[in-house]
């Protein structure tokens, strides 16, 4: 009797050691090595942008910084206080609700460095960023399509718009109907890290999709974070088929004044089957790559 339970179990452990086996490679496509995988998370700073990106080689990398100084706790919590540097702050334009948590991450982080489309604005909130930048060694402005910056071994951020520098020129120039205007300066990105892709506009208006639409560039990525807050002069339906995101965030405040998202924009999402989240519902977003995409976390 014993030998015959010891044969027993001996199989029932041979079963299980092959489904275990078996199972490996999907389980490690599904979930990564959270060792190699970078992380990605949208911060939730109200209504405005401000997004953190974390390399498995230390490389900290932070897009706008939404409407307040608020942003510094937010990203406290990641970078911790006071030594950690942040290799690249990345303004896409210097509007209130991106700039004014940027002066503050400069104010408490080091920041090696900055980069910004150069675009003057005549506001006392800029020229107060204008003055605290120019401590900054590593400021590049004048930044355009077709530019590339390699951080480390797994970041590589692709420059897509604007399609001409602004370096030091006012900007004068009032949207209409919700396109142009200094939104559409903003500085886009198309991000690969760990392989994973993010696709980032800034407040960019349809204008410039369609711009970017019939400049035969490679628009796909991963996760969308659709212009403007989801405003419905963004998103268009012929970019988001371009661009064939599997998920999107929305960078949203709670009952903003601004209505966004706007209801169109959430349809089209929706049509193509693209997975949403929304900071006003969700808070902070954390997501991490894997191979074909991003996973969210808890």
């Amino acid at each position: 009797m014993k030998q015959i339970q010891k044969i027993w179990l001996a199989s029932v452990l041979l079963v299980v050691v092959v489904l275990a086996v078996w199972q490996w490679p999907n389980a490690q496509r599904h979930t990564g090595d959270s060792r190699q995988s970078c992380r990605l998370i949208f911060l939730d700073v109200g209504q405005g942008d401000a997004i953190l990106l974390q390399t498995p080689d230390q490389q900290d990398v932070v897009i706008d910084g939404g409407p307040s100084a608020e942003v510094s706790s937010a990203l406290g919590k990641y970078l911790g206080f006071g030594n950690n540097e942040v290799e690249m702050l990345i303004l896409t334009h210097p509007d209130a609700d991106h700039l004014t948590g940027a002066l503050a991450i400069l104010q408490e982080w080091p920041v090696k460095t900055v980069l910004t489309t150069g675009v003057v604005a005549e506001t006392k909130l800029w020229k107060r960023w204008h003055d605290v930048v120019q401590d900054h060694a590593g400021v590049i402005t004048g930044v355009r399509s077709g530019q590339q910056y390699r951080l480390g071994k797994f970041l590589t951020i692709d420059i897509v718009w604007p399609e001409q520098s602004w370096n030091n020129i006012p900007y004068t120039t009032k949207a209409s109907n919700g396109r142009g205007g200094i939104n559409d300066t903003s500085i886009g990105t198309k991000i690969s890290c760990a392989g994973s892709t993010v696709l980032a506009l800034g407040d960019a208006s349809d204008a410039v999709e369609k711009k970017l639409l019939a400049s035969g560039l490679d628009l796909h990525a991963d996760l969308l974070k659709p212009s403007h807050h989801g405003s419905r002069f963004s998103s268009s339906r012929e970019f988001l088929e371009a661009v064939r995101p599997e998920s999107a965030v929305l960078s949203v405040g709670a009952k903003n004044r601004y209505g966004h998202p706007h209801p169109t924009v959430i349809q089209r999402l929706e049509k193509l089957n693209i997975t949403i989240y929304r900071n006003d519902r969700l808070g902070t977003l954390v997501f991490r790559s894997v191979a074909g995409g991003w996973e969210k976390t808890p």
